[in-house]
């Protein structure tokens, strides 16, 4: 893995385990009321979506182990430029059945560089 590629893949999994801690216990009418959650959510993803942009751009053999990469910078450009189409279902379920699974494979690319100890 490239050297950057460790420090934006942290910031991918620091993101999306925020997102993970702000709406747990909450439910989908929760985030449709609460617009600072949503807010947090949504830039929060955004963070996701561009680290996962870097490292396509600077090291695509990392970016290729991450499942859907091509779907999360897809978010990410929906909420930068069209915002106006984000869906509270769409975002919801995306918490619930995508992130999960992003948070995981980010967690076992970086174990899986962790240097051997002496």
């Amino acid at each position: 893995m490239r050297p950057r590629s460790r420090r934006w893949l942290s910031d991918a999994g620091a993101a999306g385990r925020y997102i993970q801690d702000k709406v747990s216990g909450r439910t989908i009418d929760d985030y449709r009321r609460d617009e600072d959650l949503r807010l947090i959510v949504e830039r929060k993803f955004e963070v996701i979506g561009e680290s996962i942009v870097r490292i396509r751009d600077h090291d695509p053999v990392t970016v290729a182990r991450i499942t859907d990469f091509q779907k999360i910078i897809g978010l990410r450009n929906v909420l930068a430029h069209a915002y106006e189409d984000v869906a509270a279902e769409q975002m919801w379920a995306t918490i619930q059945d995508s992130l999960p699974r992003l948070i995981a494979e980010v967690r076992d690319i970086l174990a899986d560089d962790e240097p051997e100890g002496p």
